[in-house]
Formats: C-alpha cells, sequence, structure tokens
C-alpha cells in the first residue's frame, strides 16, 4: 500500500523529526488497509535513551491526556499516519506537543477510527533530547490545558466516544 505522509506542520524541528522516524524505522512494515483505521498510530515499545526525568514525562503524559480529552491511546507523540480527506478538516492551532495530541483529538471528534501499531524507538543519533527541559514540560502543560479550555469542549467526550481499534 502507497502512503503519503500528511506535514503540514509549522514547527519545522517537529516536522523533520516525523519525516526522519518514517525514513529510518523499517520495522513499521504492517499498516492496515485503508477500511480498517483511519489513523494508524505507532507505539513505542521502549523508550531508547530516556533518563529518569523523561521516563517519568512519558508515564505522566499520557495520563493527563486521558484526564483532559479522554482518548484512550498508549502513544500520542509519535508516528502517526492520518487518512488524507479527514486530516485536511482538522485546523491546528497548537505548536510543537500539544500539536500532535490536538489532531488526534480532532480526528476522534471527527469520528476517526484508530488502529495502534507496535515500533521500535531508535535511540537518538544526533543532537540533544530537549523533553527534559523545563521550558519545554511548561510549554506542553500550558499549550495543553489552552487546548483543553479554548480549543476542545469536555461535554463532547459524552457524545462522541474514542473509537480504539484492536492493537
Amino acid at each position: 500500500m502507497k502512503i503519503r505522509a500528511f506535514v503540514a506542520v509549522r514547527d519545522p524541528v517537529v516536522r523533520r523529526t516525523l519525516v526522519t522516524a518514517l525514513k529510518r524505522d523499517r520495522d513499521i512494515v504492517l499498516v492496515p488497509e485503508p477500511e480498517e483505521a483511519d489513523v494508524v498510530v505507532g507505539c513505542r515499545v521502549r523508550r531508547e535513551g530516556y533518563n529518569s526525568l523523561m521516563q517519568f514525562n512519558s508515564w505522566l503524559y499520557p495520563k493527563i491526556v486521558r484526564a483532559l480529552f479522554g482518548l484512550q491511546l498508549r502513544d500520542f507523540n509519535w508516528i502517526s499516519v492520518y487518512r488524507l480527506d479527514l486530516a485536511r478538516r482538522v485546523t491546528i492551532t497548537q505548536s510543537g506537543v500539544p500539536m500532535l495530541v490536538e489532531i488526534l483529538v480532532k480526528l476522534r471528534d471527527l469520528g476517526a477510527t484508530f488502529r495502534e501499531v507496535d515500533c521500535r524507538m531508535q535511540p537518538r543519533r544526533t543532537g540533544k533530547a530537549s523533553a527534559s527541559r523545563f521550558s519545554v514540560m511548561y510549554r506542553t502543560f500550558t499549550g495543553l490545558m489552552r487546548l483543553w479550555c479554548f480549543g476542545y469542549f469536555p461535554a463532547r467526550r459524552r457524545h462522541n466516544p474514542p473509537h480504539v481499534g484492536a492493537r
């Protein structure tokens, strides 16, 4: 199956990271057929190269996202593939880390179905991780709160449960 990546990311660092990860990770070969899922979410089996603060963040972050948005996925900030016709209907208001959650939440609210696929995380070869910087953690948390307060209506959660397919 041919996949066209949807990259409407304002943040060039995030865009480069996503494209690089897609090119490097040859383990993602089992992509569901389009009728099986509208969104394929890559889930890291293990976090490679994470320090203890990053490990804590990767444990806490999904719990915050689930509590705020009711999105029941294992991984929100890794590799995702979206059906282009649905993805074009999403207006992105966030940047950085919260943007990926925003896309998934809005696709869920449009009625998209999800499929999670385990994938192996490659250790970082260059650069320095920013996930354990307090400034990044602060921007991520405040971005999630802005999205929850201004870009998302919690009452919709009751009427539109997440549609997550088999793993």
